[in-house]
Order: structure tokens, then sequence, then C-alpha cells
């Protein structure tokens, strides 16, 4: 569904910063989500690593982290699988080439908000590297990689097999019952039109019913 990266860089903690070496990674996370599932699954990736003069990578410690800051409502549990990795020294993670591990989470329904059931969270993945003696990170001391926003439901126009699992990053698609199976947006929009986008055109409006009230589904 979504990726993202990281890069390190760290400085001899010194008055006068001199660039002696430079040393950076990439990190990934891929999530995805099968259909009709309510499980989120994220792979990570580790990979790209490379160091040029003196860098101190032999005891920087990188660890995979995930965590959920918001969760609505906060009393639904959700179960988590997989196997994030602990802290493992850059050098050994070069060493070893790509590293790739996996990472699930799970809603049970009946644990949402009415009328269909709705969980929403926060999935935050994140690296946190853990600099050697006589090393400054000048504030990087973890890096967020991205949000995943997902959302579980049992809405009835949704609803196979207890519900589904989707992302809560949603595009508006404006329609009116009559064009409600062909689900057509407004012209010249990506969502609901704006002042800056500009209203629909009359012959635009005139292929929707204009007795009725639009609706997003």
């Amino acid at each position: 569904m979504r990726t993202n990266r990281a890069s390190h860089r760290a400085f001899p903690s010194v008055a006068a910063v001199r660039l002696i070496g430079d040393s950076r990674f990439v990190a990934l996370a891929v999530g995805t989500i099968a259909k009709g599932s309510r499980t989120v699954h994220v792979r990570y990736y580790f990979t790209d690593f490379r160091a040029a003069g003196g860098t101190g990578t032999a005891g920087l410690m990188i660890t995979p982290n995930a965590s959920f800051p918001q969760k609505w409502p906060v009393s639904a549990a959700a179960t988590q699988g997989g196997s994030i990795p602990g802290a493992r020294s850059f050098d050994a993670m070069a060493a070893a080439g790509t590293t790739t591990f996996a990472h699930t989470v799970t809603v049970a329904a009946g644990q949402g908000t009415k009328p269909d059931d709705t969980v929403y969270a926060v999935y935050q993945p994140d690296v946190r590297p853990l600099y050697p003696p006589g090393w400054d990170s000048k504030g990087t001391d973890s890096f967020n990689l991205f949000i995943l926003a997902p959302r579980w439901d049992k809405a009835t126009y949704v609803t196979r097999n207890g519900g589904p699992l989707s992302s809560a990053m949603l595009l508006p698609c404006p329609t009116a019952p009559r064009a409600a199976r062909s689900r057509r947006p407004w012209p010249n929009t990506a969502g609901t039109p704006s002042a800056s986008q500009g209203t629909p055109s009359p012959k635009a409006r005139a292929r929707l019913s204009p007795d009725t009230t639009s609706n997003t589904p």
C-alpha cells in the first residue's frame, strides 16, 4: 500500500564538526491488505548498506520498531504477529545483505463503534539507531518511515467474512443515487469540488439527477 525509506549519517561529537566519513542504509516498510481480510501485513526491508571513511559502524546498533500512537476506540485489542527482530549492528546487517521480516496486525470484529463496528488506528513503523560512544546523533535518534491508517469495519456495502480491513486514506467520490452504480466523480476534480477547482459545468450537472442529493459512498 505504501513505502518509504530512511537513511543514516553520524557525526563525531566534537566542537567543530568535520565530516570524516559517511554511512547509510535504506529501510522500507511495505503494507498490504488481502481482499476481505482483517489482517494488515507489513514487510520490512533493510538494504543498500554503505560506509566510507571513518564511521564507527561496527558499534552502530539498529533496532526496527512498530507502534500504535492512536487507536479508536482505545479499548479495541489488536493481535500482532510476525517477527520484528531486536537490535543488530550496522556491520552485521551489511554483511548479511538485505534483511527482511514481516509484521502482522489483526483486529477482531465486535470491538468497534456503531453502526458499522468501526475501528481506526495509526500504525507507525520506525527505526531506532543506537550510536557508539564518541558519536553524536544530532537529533536523529529515530526515523519515522510513514504513518499507515488501517480501518476495520462491517459496513453493509463492503462486508465480507466478518468485515474487511482497508486504509483510511480515502478519496471522496461524490455521486447521485441514479449514478451510484457507475460511481462517476465530478468532472475536473479529484474529489469534492472546491473554489480553486471550480464547480461542475451545466453539461456535467445534467448527467446527474437534478432532483436528488449528492452522496459520498
